[in-house]
């Protein structure tokens, strides 16, 4: 998209206007037909493909604006979760088996000119079978999060179980009773170890080095990074930037606190108790 709608009183954001101003709009800018919230891509250098700078968003499905379908990055091989034996086991979710995976890194360039950039479709992963008899029904944290992508309700009536530290009991229970989906979290979930899953839709820095990755404005939630876990996360994604958590999906083990001006903050421990879930950029 080109231009998109200012939250606070309608107006078009283009993109050169978002760069002249970037605190002002970060955070409240959404798609005018969906009303998605949208973030901001600079243009940049992929190899020898050059993009101009868009915004994107999650649409809505059917949404007009939409002008592009975009997989998601670092596939890894997923089980199917469709057949009736599998849905009636326990999902185990050992956290010592994380998988990260790494994010394309991008050249910044200075570009709002051209065609709009299509966003070719990551190769499709390839579905594992296996018997019902298979107990335990073992998933990792990233594929949990692309099934919720998928679908919110997903699993909701299944019994799991989080381990961690060769096979040490985190968080058990029912899917369902455990998990908060951002921006939405209930006063009886505060304090709480939970599954907690929302998108980024921007970031920002402090001086100390912790990163807040914002849901959208400072007022709504933020997932809060300390320096060390900042260091730990772009390590485990090879990251140099930031910039590519705009736009993603997360899955942590963690807590959700409310401060006391009201903003939700929700904390983790390590690498391991959270993934993302990336934009396929070519």
């Amino acid at each position: 998209m080109r231009e998109v709608e200012f939250e606070e009183d309608n107006s078009i954001v283009s993109t050169k206007t978002y760069e002249k101003n970037p605190e002002k709009y970060k955070g409240l800018i959404r798609c005018f037909e969906c009303k998605k919230k949208s973030w901001f891509r600079k243009s940049f250098l992929a190899g020898a493909t050059e993009t101009i700078a868009c915004f994107a968003a999650h649409h809505e499905e059917g949404c007009e604006r939409a002008t592009s379908i975009i997989e998601t990055d670092d596939q890894e091989e997923e089980k199917n979760d469709t057949d009736k034996d599998v849905l009636s086991n326990d999902i185990v979710i050992d956290l010592d088996k994380t998988k990260h995976g790494s994010i394309e890194k991008s050249l910044p360039a200075d570009k709002h000119e051209g065609e709009d950039h299509t966003w070719d479709p990551s190769p499709k992963s390839k579905v594992k079978n296996f018997d019902s008899s298979g107990y335990p029904n073992n998933r990792s944290l990233k594929q949990i999060l692309r099934y919720l992508i998928r679908n919110p309700d997903y699993g909701l009536s299944k019994s799991f179980q989080i381990v961690a530290n060769s096979g040490r009991p985190i968080l058990s229970g029912l899917i369902g009773e455990n998990l908060i989906h951002i921006p939405n979290v209930p006063d009886d979930k505060l304090q709480k170890l939970q599954l907690i899953w929302g998108e980024i839709n921007n970031y920002t820095e402090n001086d100390d080095g912790s990163v807040w990755l914002n849901y959208g404005s400072r007022k709504e939630p933020s997932l809060l990074l300390d320096n060390s876990l900042k260091q730990g996360v772009m390590n485990a994604y090879s990251l140099e930037s930031l910039e590519r958590f705009q736009g993603s999906r997360f899955l942590v083990v963690g807590r959700a606190a409310k401060s006391p001006k009201g903003k939700i903050i929700v904390r983790s421990h390590m690498p391991k108790y959270m993934v993302f879930v990336n934009n396929k950029e070519q």
